[in-house]
């Protein structure tokens, strides 16, 4: 495995320990520093795996490092949706969909570059327009799957099963994220990154 790899994979398990620490507002306690030992070393491990089996199969790999690419990206599309709606408490007042779009655009960014560079390995041929053009139908697409799957589960179904709202936005962002998530991997390898 490539140095690179060690250190996303680290990078992710890390932000997916400080995610899970920090979503429901209160310290875990020993578990959570338990779980910053342990979700670094799972997702070297993991990516190791996908790494053997995509040495025969490379499809497998490359959806393991998407899938590393999409935890670090949603956890970016989290974290900045909570810090733009806290900068602009306003605006999040007026319209959290506004900030979503904002919070998802940023995540875009971060997708396009992890996997056309890293999960594709399209190194060589830079930026085309083509190529660029069909990441943006695909991302847009992808984009209007996420604010429709968080509209609706936030404004049309509300909170469901006694969930606090504040959680609830929460998980509404990460499924719609992960939703969007299965629609630009098909998307990137089929459409956009295929060789």
């Amino acid at each position: 495995m490539k140095k690179f790899d060690v250190i996303f994979s680290i990078l992710c398990g890390i932000l997916v320990a400080e995610l899970i620490n920090n979503f429901y507002g209160f310290s875990l306690g020993i578990f959570g520093w338990i779980l910053f030992l342990i979700l670094p070393a799972a997702s070297i491990l993991c990516l190791q795996l996908v790494e053997n089996i995509g040495k025969k199969y490379l499809f497998v790999f490359q959806a393991g490092k998407h899938v590393l690419v999409g935890v670090f990206a949603t956890i970016v599309d989290l974290k900045s949706f909570l810090f733009l709606a806290w900068i602009f408490p306003q605006l999040y007042l007026l319209s959290s969909i506004i900030i979503k779009t904002f919070s998802f655009i940023l995540a875009i960014i971060i997708k396009y570059v992890g996997n056309k560079f890293w999960t594709f390995q399209k190194n060589e041929e830079g930026v085309s327009k083509k190529e660029f053009t069909k990441f943006l139908i695909t991302n847009l697409i992808g984009l209007t799957i996420d604010v429709l799957v968080f509209y609706f589960l936030t404004k049309v179904i509300s909170p469901q099963f006694g969930v606090l709202f504040v959680i609830w936005e929460k998980l509404s962002v990460l499924i719609s994220a992960v939703l969007a998530g299965i629609w630009n991997f098909c998307g990137d390898k089929f459409f956009v990154f295929k060789k």
